[in-house]
């Protein structure tokens, strides 16, 4: 074990999730990131499944918890959530809690990138 983490890509995503499977047996943290649902056009029904996916998994490397992530080439040049956003403090929420809203000023601090 040398420490360093990897990004590894596949040509699509049956071979990328095969090789985490396999990774994971053998106690390696590996994630595997699906690329995001592209729509054209207007949906009026479709599954959240995979973007809640990769919400979790770019958490997971925001938190240096992993080994390796294989993915697709497709997934990597896909714009993802700002960092900062990502990593911002979360709020629970429960019935009758207020919770203000996020200012577009601080909004737009967390999205900006060092130049």
């Amino acid at each position: 074990d040398t420490g360093r983490k990897a990004v590894a890509i596949f040509p699509d995503e049956k071979d990328a999730t095969a090789v985490v499977s396999e990774l994971q047996s053998f106690g390696v943290r590996g994630l595997f990131l699906p690329p995001r649902d592209m729509f054209l056009g207007k949906v009026d029904a479709r599954g959240h499944e995979f973007d809640y996916l990769r919400l979790s998994v770019l958490s997971q490397v925001a938190g240096g918890d992993w080994d390796i992530v294989a993915t697709t080439a497709e997934a990597l040049c896909q714009t993802a959530i700002p960092h900062g956003i990502l990593t911002s403090p979360s709020v629970e929420l429960s019935p009758g809690k207020t919770v203000r809203p996020i200012s577009r000023a601080r909004c737009t601090s967390l999205t900006r990138r060092p130049r």
